[in-house]
């Protein structure tokens, strides 16, 4: 019987790792691994205002909600799906750190913005705890941000876990706006194992590949349909996402799941 090994997905925000890499969670889960996602940016504030207020009134949410608590929830509910187990930092997204307008959360990390050291400790505190075999986390594809500064912490923690492999996934829905980010060295694959995925952590060839995994597809789907408040605001509607999942299949074209070297 092949060994169960632990492996710990890095996401920024409470749905990064889902849309990125929710299939190839489900597969791993469903193979007896044990899939963890610790999700950075989670803190609740009490009574935002300013671009923060307005990051959740365009959801179409009141300003008396706890939006973090409410994505949350989603986030258990969408991790229960795949069957993987959810873990949320303490840390304010970047709205609540001095980011006042959506075009500043895709520029250059501002030289205020101190979240790196706390970040850190946060992340070298889990891996720590979960001790896993494989660390997924995001490329950066986008630009947002908060997934800068945690591609920057992973890249400096990598020398303290050596033994641990990493890679990198491509950012949804950040790729599928922008196909043409992924390279002429992109290989597929329909075959997900620990052993494919530490191979791939250890060539130092640069390839993407793309894993169809048509099998997990609906529990993929059913799992970003969780993330209620953010559907709408991201695809323009559920029936929109499935369209996505759709294409996908047919095409090789869509909500795609591609991991690199990390």
């Amino acid at each position: 019987m092949p060994k169960k090994e632990k492996i710990l997905l890095i996401s920024p925000h409470l749905d990064d790792a889902v849309f990125s890499a929710g299939g190839i969670s489900a597969e791993l889960a469903a193979q007896g691994h044990e899939v963890h996602v610790l999700t950075c940016f989670t803190k609740s504030v009490e009574n935002p205002t300013g671009f923060s207020l307005a990051c959740q009134l365009d959801k179409g949410l009141p300003a008396e909600v706890d939006y973090m608590e409410l994505r949350r929830q989603e986030d258990q509910k969408a991790c229960q799906i795949l069957g993987i187990i959810p873990h949320w930092g303490d840390l304010l997204e970047a709205p609540h750190r001095g980011y006042d307008s959506a075009k500043e959360l895709f520029e250059d990390i501002k030289k205020q913005d101190k979240i790196a050291e706390k970040l850190l400790e946060m992340l070298e505190k889990w891996i720590e705890k979960i001790q896993p075999q494989l660390i997924l986390s995001p490329k950066g594809v986008g630009n947002h941000v908060d997934h800068q500064q945690v591609c920057n912490a992973i890249a400096m923690l990598q020398g303290k876990f050596p033994e641990t492999s990493y890679l990198q996934w491509y950012d949804q829905p950040y790729l599928m706006r922008d196909p043409g980010i992924l390279t002429q060295k992109t290989a597929t694959k329909n075959e997900l194992t620990i052993s494919v995925l530490c191979a791939l952590s250890g060539k130092n060839t640069q390839k993407s590949v793309i894993f169809e995994l048509k099998t997990v597809n609906m529990l993929k789907f059913q799992a970003c349909a969780a993330y209620e408040t953010q559907v709408n605001f991201q695809f323009g509607s559920a029936e929109k996402l499935a369209g996505y999942f759709d294409l996908s299949v047919k095409s090789g074209k869509g909500f795609l799941e591609v991991l690199s070297e990390g």
